[in-house]
């Protein structure tokens, strides 16, 4: 799955509606059977299995703790196979998107010393996908490349990451603050700078786009979108297929 590892910061239950849950999605093989073992304290509280379907996808809903609950191991097990993550809390997850306002790190930042030794907050954990395109989406659950797996965010490894998404999360915490203290985040970093809207758009929402949104009132609609007229990558779609796509099962509190 692209985001199983040991930091993982799961979705946490809505107090609101205690029919949200928390889901996983991954590739196996088409038709094996896929298990999902919850441990707290060294005990198994809970068991998930699924079946894969006739491309190998998989999907685990149920998953449900609230805000700041942890730390739990999750393993994974598929033919003959098992994979753990440890270390896995259950908080706010963030995907944090767009070009390069979004991308500006640390380093960029004015009085940027100050500020990156301030960030020692480990209850933020920070996962960094890398510049991927493709022609077409990869499938929910797919591998997706990365700096690292989940880090904790520190003076080290806060450097590289999107400074927006850093302290929007750190000012959300400071001000609600959770019953045992700051409360956890997961913030997935998949951004690249000077991109068209449309690289990150996928096929149908540019379609939909076409018919909607690209005419001024009383014009007709566009036959076709216009092409790309900046940056360095000038497919349609290409960002969202190989950096959004795959993410698309892992449940999220929100996007920035």
């Amino acid at each position: 799955t692209a985001l199983f590892g040991d930091h993982m910061v799961l979705q946490a239950t809505d107090p609101n509606d205690s029919a949200t849950s928390a889901h996983l999605a991954g590739l196996s093989a088409p038709g094996a059977t896929v298990a999902l073992d919850v441990a707290f304290d060294g005990k198994v509280e809970k068991t998930f299995s699924t079946t894969a379907d006739a491309d190998g996808r998989w999907d685990i809903g149920g998953l449900k703790a609230a805000m700041n609950q942890g730390p739990f191991v999750l393993t994974l097990r598929s033919i003959g196979q098992t994979v753990a993550a440890k270390d896995v809390w259950f908080g706010n997850v963030v995907m944090c998107t767009g070009q390069s306002n979004m991308e500006l790190s640390f380093p960029d930042i004015y009085d940027n010393v100050s500020l990156i030794n301030s960030a020692n907050t480990p209850e933020i954990r920070l996962f960094q996908v890398k510049l991927r395109q493709e022609d077409s989406p990869l499938p929910v659950g797919s591998p997706v490349p990365s700096t690292s797996n989940w880090t904790l965010a520190s003076p080290r490894t806060v450097k590289s990451f999107s400074a927006i998404c850093y302290f929007t999360a750190k000012a959300i915490s400071d001000r609600i603050m959770c019953e045992s203290g700051a409360c956890y985040f997961g913030l997935i970093e998949t951004c690249e700078g000077a991109t068209d809207i449309q690289s990150w758009m996928s096929a149908e929402s540019r379609e939909q786009a076409r018919k909607t949104c690209w005419a001024m009132p009383g014009e007709a609609t566009p036959a076709a979108l216009p092409p790309i007229a900046i940056g360095k990558h000038g497919s349609p779609s290409q960002l969202f297929n190989g950096m959004i796509a795959p993410l698309a099962g892992y449940s999220l509190s929100s996007i920035l």
